[in-house]
């Protein structure tokens, strides 16, 4: 029966196909390190029941219960005394080490019994020559057939102890159950496809256990490899041939049977007297010193006769991992600020922790060697016992090293991941960018034509950790967005410095975008915003994102009033003073600001040398300010016209519009002349005293209106009246 792992099992046995390697791993490791050579003892019949370590080596399943001395065995054959403890299967108390099986500590196997289709070996099948191996099916002779058996791994410290049991289905005769450890698992050899063998080298183990005398004495022997040679089939390695040494010691053995049937044992049914046995070795006892790796690989199977290297095997079962490795355990995870696991890290161990490695060992979340399939959690299982520099090396994407990027943590024998536990904690990449304003055509804040083309370029610049993919712009009142036509924002194809653009940054690299529009007829205000996404697939932050700027669609206007007229009516010779005003009433400093005009005025037009509320007048004028222009003259003989147009130019250089700036006018010239005529007199010739009337008629005969018209008299008239 096949034993499936970490649970109570049956195994089928069918083709070592399974890798058994925990178990023969684990007795391997302790039995290749022995302190001193040691000389073959004669094994014995040896049972000496006890508890051994807190294990009950008492001829019975069941834990607790030890002290009753349920397998009845006789005192001469106790080694001192039965003390409850662990057992098998659960009892009163303690714990069953298989109950259930907790590969690769314990190991239950469940074997077919009886049975036609029971796993065996084929006839002529030597311990000591796995060559002559081979499988099929059958039933297997009652004193040879198992029906269960079970092995336990357990350290003291650091000394290992190896505890194994067998059943078989009667007790006619002696058997034979070998308990092989292994630092190797099985495999297929290539000359003998198809059948799964141990893999043996120096210094593996082969714990016989013997139902001897019936099986009324279990006898305990212990065999190490000495020697591994190759064996061929047909020019190929079909196996190996081994040597050994019985190691046997008294002391670092311990047996037991049931001299009693076992009612209710725990398989469901009664186990007859002398068909149940068990036993312990200790492993430093027969100086051999766990190690790692060590013995991981276990197997078992039974031979019908005493001599190891001649008696044909019979029964077989699945080989199984055990634990007799005195190795620790490493876990290094990784964490995020918030404490949640980040996949993908590397790491550098010194020295390299795998058993058998050498150098330094770079490992790689859920990559090889990492025996945690979770993100954030890499272990190292097995790890060698020392003390090692762990290093990130490679952060997950969108993260850094942290400070400091390296620890070191002792990995103890036998220790677990609670034992060699390192935390790394990664700061995450910052994601910032900075948008400038490269240049401008025409320059940004100025004004500008109705209709004029306007060409933006903005520099986006990755000043952040992480690399930044999608990187674009997106604008108001110009370009809204990152395209390849007029009217987008658009990318330059060669990064700043060389490289080709492809929407992605890496730190300190930056790309230029380009905004080409048509102003239309109002001032406006412009923006354009970088985005880019990081190595997380979150958007960068937007502080120092956004750059603006506005356009003035330049409304130049000027203002000529008159501020002194010329009066109505001069008289030719006369002083005339005429002072206009030019006011820039729009927007923009105007230039070449100066006064035209016809008449007397043409050429007479002279600016004041100070502007209007202060300041000297050099000619231009700022939006808001006036000057005045002054034109002096003396009237002429005739009437005459005159006229005054404000001039300038405004800031993008073309004139000012005339809307407002002319003024005009004119000036009767007068040339006054007068006629008085006799018009009548009452009498010609008079008496004194007589009243006389005298008329006389004055006329305008020049041009304009005569005031204060009145006649002079003289004479003998004291008067003239109108």
């Amino acid at each position: 029966m096949k034993g499936s792992r970490g649970a109570l099992a049956v195994s089928a046995g069918t083709r070592k196909s399974f890798t058994l390697l925990w178990v023969f791993l684990f007795v391997l490791s302790l039995l290749l390190q022995y302190a001193a050579p040691r000389t073959a003892l004669s094994a014995g019949p040896v049972l000496k029941a006890g508890t051994v370590q807190g294990f009950e080596v008492d001829g019975d399943l069941k834990s607790g219960d030890a002290a009753s001395n349920p397998g009845a065995i006789p005192a001469a054959q106790i080694d001192g005394s039965l003390t409850n403890g662990d057992d098998w299967l659960d009892g009163a108390s303690g714990n069953g080490v298989v109950d259930p099986a907790t590969p690769p500590v314990s190991k239950l196997i469940a074997d077919k019994a009886n049975s036609n289709t029971d796993d065996q070996f084929i006839g002529g099948a030597k311990e000591l020559d796995t060559c002559t191996w081979g499988y099929d099916t059958g039933p297997i002779t009652g004193k040879d057939d198992i029906k269960h058996v079970m092995a336990y791994a357990k350290f003291v410290g650091n000394s290992a102890f190896f505890y194994m049991g067998a059943e078989r289905i009667i007790n006619n005769g002696d058997t034979h159950v070998d308990f092989e450890l292994n630092r190797n698992p099985f495999k297929v050899f290539p000359g003998a496809p198809g059948v799964s063998k141990p893999d043996r080298s120096v210094g593996d183990l082969i714990v016989a256990l013997e139902f001897s005398n019936g099986g009324s004495v279990p006898v305990v022997t212990v065999y190490e490899v000495a020697g591994v040679s190759n064996c061929l089939k047909s020019g190929q390695v079909a196996g190996e041939t081994v040597t050994v040494n019985d190691i046997t010691s008294g002391t670092a053995v311990h047996s037991a049977t049931n001299f009693v049937d076992l009612a209710n044992a725990g398989f469901g049914y009664t186990i007859p007297s002398f068909e149940f046995a068990e036993a312990s070795i200790d492993l430093a006892e027969l100086g051999i010193q766990t190690a790692c790796p060590g013995l991981s690989a276990g197997s078992i199977r039974t031979r019908a006769g005493g001599d190891v290297s001649s008696s044909q095997l019979k029964d077989t079962v699945d080989p199984f991992p055990i634990d007799l490795n005195n190795c620790g355990k490493l876990r290094i995870q990784k964490r995020d600020a918030q404490g949640n696991p980040l996949g993908g890290a590397t790491f550098t161990v010194s020295p390299n922790p795998i058993p058998g490695g050498s150098g330094t060992l770079t490992i790689t979340d859920n990559g090889t060697n990492d025996a945690n399939s979770a993100n954030g959690v890499i272990e190292i299982d097995p790890a060698k016992p020392d003390t090692y520099t762990i290093c990130e090396t490679d952060p997950p994407t969108g993260y850094k090293l942290p400070s400091p990027a390296c620890q070191t943590k002792t990995v103890p024998n036998n220790g677990g991941f609670a034992d060699a536990t390192v935390t790394f904690v990664d700061p995450r990449k910052t994601a910032t960018t900075t948008l400038v304003l490269q240049s401008s055509n025409p320059t940004d804040g100025s004004f500008i034509d109705v209709n004029s083309s306007i060409t933006l370029v903005v520099r986006e610049t990755n000043t952040g950790e992480s690399t930044l993919s999608n990187v674009n712009i997106t604008g108001t009142n110009s370009c809204p967005t990152t395209g390849t036509t007029a009217g987008k924002w658009i990318a330059s194809a060669t990064k700043v410095g060389g490289g080709a653009f492809s929407g992605s940054l890496s730190t300190g690299q930056a790309v230029d975008f380009t905004c080409t529009f048509i102003a239309d007829g109002n001032d406006f205000n412009w923006s354009a915003t970088g985005h880019g996404t990081d190595e997380l697939g979150d958007a960068a932050s937007l502080a120092n994102e956004t750059v603006n700027g506005s356009y003035d669609v330049l409304m130049p206007a000027t203002t000529l009033t008159i501020r002194t007229n010329a009066p109505a009516q001069v008289h030719e010779g006369d002083s005339v003073t005429i002072v206009v005003r030019e006011a820039n009433t729009g927007e923009g400093t105007i230039t070449n600001v100066h006064v035209d005009g016809t008449g007397p005025c043409a050429a007479n037009w002279v600016a004041s040398s100070t502007k209007v509320g202060g300041g000297a007048f050099s000619g231009s004028l700022a939006s808001s300010e006036a000057v005045d222009f002054t034109c002096a003259f003396s009237a002429p003989a005739s009437d005459f016209s005159w006229t005054a147009d404000g001039k300038g130019t405004d800031a993008l250089g073309h004139a000012v519009p005339a809307t407002g700036e002319h003024q005009q006018g004119s000036v009767d010239v007068v040339s006054p002349s007068t006629s008085l005529t006799l018009k009548s007199v009452s009498a010609t010739k008079i008496h004194a005293g007589d009243s006389v009337t005298i008329v006389v008629t004055e006329t305008n005969t020049g041009d304009g209106s005569l005031t204060n018209v009145h006649v002079d008299a003289g004479g003998d008239c004291a008067s003239f009246s109108p």
